[in-house]
């Protein structure tokens, strides 16, 4: 968190008198993190999943192995994703 501001007032109305606390926050990121960690592996995953459109309809070996390979990433991004987010928030702290 960079800063924090807050405004105390109060607002008069037809009902009433009424306290008001405004509280601004100004959170920064770090981006290196998330391109690396997110934004590139889903990039890859979809750029994968493209490239099958690609290959001839008769190569069906080929299709075959890059739909293993397509899973397998898929696995590995779903299984090492908790564990990224652990580092994160342990990184962050």
């Amino acid at each position: 968190m960079i800063r924090f501001q807050f405004e105390y007032s109060d607002r008069i109305s037809i009902l009433g008198t009424f306290s008001e606390l405004y509280v601004s926050f100004k959170l920064k990121r770090h981006m290196g993190y998330f391109m690396i960690n997110v934004y590139v592996p889903c990039s890859l995953l979809v750029i994968i999943s493209f490239v099958g459109f690609w290959i001839n309809r008769e190569a069906t070996a080929d299709r075959i192995s890059l739909g293993e390979i397509y899973f397998t990433v898929f696995i590995l991004h779903v299984i090492c994703e908790p564990q990224r987010w652990g580092v994160m928030k342990q990184a962050t702290h």
